[in-house]
């Protein structure tokens, strides 16, 4: 196996989607593919943004929803992107999107007209309610799949900046503004961040679509939990205890989970109810 990327030399982001196919991004060198279990590789440059001496960009963040619908948040810049060109035709530079034959960057419908309102999206996530997630140091963005257009908004320096949701479909977040402790919720169908006193309890994360409305995710009690998302909204069905408590979770949409703990990594084939350890020798 030839991977195109230098494991012990470089920082690397990895997706695959629901078909199996896999996606390998790390600087410099634009993302691949592979749809033979990472035997061969193919570029998918076409549409990304060039650095300026010709080569693709660093990629922060990958997330594949399926073999025609990818995003990608490169790595950039003031110095190599023309970022006020983009502004002028309403379009961030460092949010794209694949659509089975070249990357296009998204548009964003903001609530600032500011030049440094956008900066680097480093992360991406995908959560039953909001959608596509594109997280970055200053703005979020919101975004459902498939769609051209999205919804950017300004957020306060934060802590925790991965969103959660609790188990109602509220998405949270941790913040420090002024040296201020800040709790910030997105409600469900809300429009902005609302300050709160205190965080839920229990939030989930490393949420994974099974398909049908079903989704997985992992409790910040290292439980995984077991969701239905319907018109009605987030309903939570049932939660499992693996045998140790887990720090991160992932899955595709056959059920099929890989858990890690503090010391053993966990397998389970039938969407978290039994588990069995599978931690390298």
């Amino acid at each position: 196996m030839n991977l195109p990327i230098d494991l012990d030399r470089e920082h690397i982001v990895l997706a695959a989607d629901p078909q199996d196919t896999i996606y390998l991004g790390g600087p410099g060198k634009g993302v691949f593919k592979s749809s033979d279990r990472g035997h061969t590789w193919q570029p998918l440059v076409q549409g990304l943004p060039e650095r300026t001496n010709g080569d693709p960009p660093g990629i922060n963040d990958l997330l594949a929803l399926g073999p025609d619908l990818i995003y990608a948040a490169p790595q950039g810049g003031a110095i190599e992107f023309d970022y006020q060109a983009r502004l002028e035709t309403d379009s961030e530079y460092l949010l794209h999107q694949f659509r089975g034959q070249s990357w296009t960057a998204l548009k964003m419908q903001r609530e600032s007209k500011k030049r440094n309102f956008f900066g680097l999206f480093h992360a991406l996530d995908f959560l039953p309610g909001p959608g596509v997630v594109a997280r970055g140091v200053i703005k979020t963005a919101f975004g459902r799949p498939g769609e051209d257009v999205w919804q950017a908004f300004s957020w306060p320096a934060a802590r925790n900046i991965r969103p959660r949701l609790d188990a109602e479909g509220n998405m949270w977040v941790e913040a420090i503004e002024d040296g201020r402790e800040l709790h910030l919720m997105w409600p469900v169908n809300g429009k902005g961040w609302v300050s709160q006193e205190a965080s839920p309890e229990v939030l989930y994360a490393d949420f994974v679509s099974l398909g049908e409305g079903q989704w997985a995710a992992l409790s910040t009690a290292g439980k995984i939990a077991r969701f239905e998302f319907t018109s009605e909204g987030l309903m939570l069905n049932n939660e499992y205890d693996p045998p140790q408590p887990l720090h991160h979770m992932a899955a595709n949409n056959s059920g099929r989970l890989v858990g890690l703990s503090a010391t053993q990594v966990f397998y389970s084939s039938n969407g978290g109810r039994t588990w069995r350890p599978i931690t390298p020798k």
